[in-house]
């Protein structure tokens, strides 16, 4: 009798930075009114902020090894929110994502190829710009313009996320097949968390 081998399912693979659920509150007060206004990928992607495409996931190690990175560059400080931003990505080997942006407030992270490296042969591309996703856009959703034929302002206020607390990980993501809403269908799965080092705290003497 013949087994038939199951053919694993294409996957995009991110290095990501996710707040503390403490600091996404507004966040997903925000998606959820997104959704309710008719943007279908409202919740196709988590509330995390994409930082590189990767090859396969980083070692526990070299997620650590980021986290301090980012410590050090925002100077144990705030990492904060900004305006509302656009990312689009073209993925090396992942077609479903080719006509996809992601969009949310963007964060005031320094270039984001300092913090990452490019050394690591497991990092395909680094991002220009850090988004925290509050949602996925596919061409033609909006006319065809992106954002800026919408003012989201009218369907619910930005939302400003400021926080310290974060943890880095690895996030894969698949398609998820069948439905009229199949092209914003996802499953994705987390790797461990690793959450950013303490910021050290300075005391006026």
């Amino acid at each position: 009798m013949k087994t038939l081998k199951k053919i694993p399912k294409p996957a995009a693979k991110f290095l990501v930075l996710i707040p503390h659920r403490d600091s996404l509150v507004c966040m997903e007060d925000f998606r959820q009114k997104l959704f309710t206004a008719g943007f279908r990928g409202a919740y196709s992607f988590p509330a995390a902020a994409p930082l590189a495409t990767l090859s396969r996931s980083l070692t526990r190690d070299e997620l650590r090894e980021i986290g301090r990175r980012i410590r050090t560059a925002v100077n144990g400080g705030m990492i904060c929110s900004g305006a509302m931003d656009e990312l689009n990505l073209k993925i090396q080997g992942v077609d479903f994502f080719d006509d996809v942006s992601f969009f949310g407030p963007a964060l005031d992270l320094p270039p984001l190829r300092q913090i990452v490296g490019i050394g690591n042969e497991q990092v395909i591309e680094v991002l220009p710009s850090a988004v925290l996703c509050a949602g996925i856009l596919r061409a033609g959703d909006l006319g065809g313009g992106g954002l800026g034929e919408v003012d989201l302002k009218k369907i619910a206020e930005f939302p400003t996320i400021n926080f310290r607390a974060a943890m880095i990980t690895n996030l894969t993501v698949r398609p998820l097949a069948g439905g009229s809403a199949a092209s914003y269908s996802y499953e994705w799965r987390l790797g461990p968390e690793c959450w950013l080092p303490r910021a050290a705290r300075c005391i006026d003497i």
